[in-house]
This record gives structure tokens, sequence and C-alpha cells, in this order.
């Protein structure tokens, strides 16, 4: 009689995500940040060049100042949205964001971001993921700072 295997996996390639994860997650966390939110697109159709472009052009209307970090992913619904984590100057309240987002692109869900709560796990979590692309316009955004424990 033959003795049955388990399926092997590989725990290598998913710890070192696992990893990685973490890593931009606590680089996330590390930065001032006033709001996270999710934006969802009304459009569906709209390829992921066009909605890093159209983000990027709505934070710099926001504020002449604000920093962000993104991350685009596909949507069950066949579309693209954005989970984000924004910082300006004291003007930029989370309900102003959410505002601005619903009149012209779709829908919003903003909350004030709060350090240690888990935005940054949030953000991170899809980084590795088939089609799911990330953006920021920080000028200092340091790769070499994002260390992966082994």
């Amino acid at each position: 009689m033959r003795r049955r295997t388990r399926p092997r996996y590989d725990l290598g390639g998913l710890r070192r995500r696992q990893s990685l994860t973490v890593a931009w997650a606590k680089w996330i966390e590390a930065r001032e940040w006033t709001v996270f939110g999710t934006f969802t697109l009304a459009r569906k159709t709209m390829s992921m060049k066009k909605t890093k472009r159209r983000f990027r052009w709505f934070v710099r209307k926001l504020c002449k100042d604000t920093r962000f970090f993104a991350v685009f992913e596909p949507h069950e619904s066949e579309g693209l949205h954005i989970h984000a984590v924004l910082n300006g100057s004291e003007e930029l309240k989370h309900r102003a964001v959410m505002e601005a987002w619903h009149g012209r692109y779709g829908f919003a869900k903003t909350t004030a971001f709060i350090k240690n709560a888990g935005g940054g796990l949030y953000l991170a979590k899809n980084l590795f993921r088939e089609g799911v692309e990330w953006d920021t316009n920080l000028a200092d955004f340091p790769a070499s700072e994002i260390k992966v424990s082994a």
C-alpha cells in the first residue's frame, strides 16, 4: 500500500512575501499621514496607467504640498480601486478629500490616519498580488529603507 504524501508548498516564497509585506507596512507606518482612504472609480474601463495619472492629478488639486502613497488594485466589479494614505497642510481633512473625490470620480471612504492602527498593513497586504501596482510622489522615497528581516 502506497502512503499518501502531503502536497509541498513553497513556504520560502510565502515567507519572503510575508516579510516584504511587513517591511512595507512598517515603512508606511513610519511616515506622517493625515488621511487614509479607499477610492473607487465610477468608470470601470479605465486603464491602470490612466487611473494612476488621474489619482496624481486629484492629489495635486487637493492641496499644493499633498504627499501620498497609493496601491492600485483590481476590484471585484471589474474596475480598479485605490487604497491610499495622504499628508498635506493642516487644511487636508479626510471629509474634504472624500467629498472632492465623490463629486467627480466615483465613491470614496476616508478616515483620519491613526498611526500603528493597521493602515500600513492594509496598504501593504496586496502589494505582491497579480495586477496590483503602487505609486507615490514622495521626493525622498528611499527604497533602501525597506528592510526585510530573514
